[in-house]
């Protein structure tokens, strides 16, 4: 079961980083995030509503946390691979402020950080069961 509307905040500790990641609404997003905005910050990612056949956003706010927001209603197939989508593009962004630009030497890492965040999110949101990793 998808489960939308509730703000989970996935850490990234080995790079002091956050990404939060919503289903819902362009306005249930943001003002789900509202307390980490910074004043005219609400304002302004309000004006920048995504179009109709827009299916998710990944974004960065001024006070530096990562946001994946996913719209509501899609099917199961769809939301799961949006958020792999946007998951890309968050890692990116979230490796590239820290000085890590991909290249063969740090593709590792960047496989890594999106296997770990698709793999928190699609489990925080319902798209793939959450299972036992120990041996």
């Amino acid at each position: 079961m998808i489960i939308e509307n509730e703000l989970f905040i996935i850490p990234i500790d080995v790079y002091m980083r956050d990404m939060g990641i919503i289903i819902s609404t362009w306005e249930q997003a943001i003002d789900a995030i509202s307390d980490q905005l910074e004043e005219g910050e609400k304002e302004d990612l309000i004006r920048a509503t995504p179009k109709v056949n827009e299916r998710g956003r990944h974004f960065t706010t001024n006070s530096g946390l990562s946001v994946v927001w996913i719209r509501q209603g899609l099917s199961l197939r769809v939301t799961h691979s949006t958020i792999i989508h946007e998951v890309v593009h968050a890692s990116i962004e979230i490796l590239k402020s820290i000085g890590i630009s991909l290249c063969p030497k740090s593709e590792e890492a960047y496989a890594y950080l999106i296997e770990y965040l698709a793999f928190e999110a699609g489990s925080k949101l319902g798209t793939i069961p959450a299972f036992d990793q120990s041996p």
